[in-house]
């Protein structure tokens, strides 16, 4: 060969080699992350985060952002004054981006604080309808809303359930029992809304503090009003409570769904043993059936599963596949059609995504709705699943396309 022809091409190798790397003489580009990874929530606010610090890992191995690394700046929030300080040191760091927070109460105060500052605030797990109920054009949300899970447990309650009990919809009686904040507060309403669009039959609406409830009240008035179905929304410690006084009552009831990632985590096992079965849990999607999947969305379950096991030696939990999820949303599909790294330019890029369905790990696709819309910024095609503990493991039984089992009755 030519040795200036054989130098041209040796040159275009090692350019095409460069273009799969990150440049190591470029300037990182920083984003803030802010979960509970201390207190009650450090379990999940530290899985959530885990999904994000692994999506960031496979991103910058691709390549990164036109050559330049990512890296996060994170920020532990255990509490609401915390989250609201935190967010605020982030955003005088100068990251245009905080990703956060599993909790819907941190979210609330955490996003108010971007969105006072300026910057863009991406929710990856927190479900209260607030988070983008409020309409700031600054805020996204990747995973479901509190009114999508609601409506989940309400369709599986009325297409599933009432058939196989032989109930006509109008005759099927639910009753939900919420803890009185944000994120319970939206599945209490988003029941209520069920009922009246479905026509199924609420017989009743129960809220409670969960520092001071002890169930006896509430039991006593559903042996009354004697619900087919009981929806809770609850968090780990309360929702074993309930789940035992519920037991322990002899209540005779057709289905107990829970809501929220608690209840089919290990540690609510732990706590209930052999009462956790039978329970059916509406919340957020993981471990989908692959032919749910896209290519893409496979390839990446797979990258997340694996190099999960390799940092951590176990298997993820929903919360590190929401994540996950919604920081690829971020790193692979918006960033890259920004015009800059300027907050606005990286809402305009996300408002131009259309991504569909089962592209990434937790089956969701993207499609944010638009900024002056009564949703604005959250994502419409998420969803969510319906699981239930069969011998003290969870399996997912709805929806049919993603799912890994049929639900068991006894």
């Amino acid at each position: 060969m030519n040795p200036t022809r054989f130098a041209r091409a040796a040159l275009l190798l090692v350019l095409a080699a460069c273009t799969a790397t990150v440049r190591s003489d470029a300037s990182p580009i920083k984003l803030g992350t802010l979960y509970p990874t201390s207190g009650v929530l450090q379990h999940y606010g530290t899985e959530e985060l885990r999904g994000v610090e692994i999506a960031v890992e496979l991103f910058n191995s691709r390549g990164g952002l036109h050559g330049r690394r990512v890296e996060l700046v994170s920020a532990d929030a255990p509490d609401i004054d915390t989250g609201w300080s935190e967010a605020y040191r982030l955003a005088g760091e100068g990251v245009p981006v905080i990703i956060g927070s599993y909790s819907s109460t941190l979210s609330l105060a955490a996003s108010e604080a971007a969105h006072r500052q300026g910057i863009l605030y991406w929710e990856t797990g927190a479900v209260a309808d607030l988070v983008t109920g409020r309409g700031y054009k600054e805020v996204f949300r990747m995973g479901p809303s509190g009114a999508v899970l609601s409506a989940q447990a309400a369709g599986f309650a009325t297409q599933v359930l009432a058939p196989k009990f032989k109930i006509a919809t109008k005759d099927l009686k639910v009753a939900v029992v919420y803890e009185d904040d944000p994120y319970g507060s939206s599945v209490g309403d988003g029941i209520k809304r069920e009922a009246a669009s479905r026509g199924f039959r609420l017989v009743g609406s129960f809220p409670y503090d969960p520092a001071k409830e002890d169930f006896a009240g509430i039991l006593s008035s559903l042996a009354r009003l004697e619900p087919d179905i009981v929806v809770a929304a609850s968090y780990l410690h309360d929702g074993a409570r309930f789940r035992e006084r519920l037991v322990a009552s002899g209540l005779k009831i057709k289905a107990l769904i829970g809501k929220c990632a608690a209840f089919y985590t290990a540690e609510m096992a732990k706590l209930l043993g052999s009462k956790i079965n039978g329970v059916f849990v509406s919340d957020k999607p993981m471990d989908i059936a692959p032919t749910a999947l896209t290519t893409e969305g496979q390839g990446l379950a797979e990258e997340l599963r694996s190099r999960f096991l390799h940092r951590y030696a176990g298997i993820p939990e929903a919360a590190a596949y929401m994540g996950f999820s919604g920081a690829w949303a971020l790193l692979a599909h918006t960033l890259p059609h920004a015009r800059s790294m300027a907050p606005a330019d990286i809402a305009a890029a996300a408002r131009t995504i259309d991504i569909p369905d089962g592209s990434l790990p937790n089956g969701a696709g993207i499609r944010f709705a638009p900024a002056d819309g009564p949703e604005a910024g959250q994502n419409l095609r998420a969803f969510g699943v319906v699981w239930q503990w069969q011998d003290g493991k969870p399996v997912l039984v709805w929806p049919p396309a993603a799912a890994r089992g049929a639900p068991e009755f006894s």
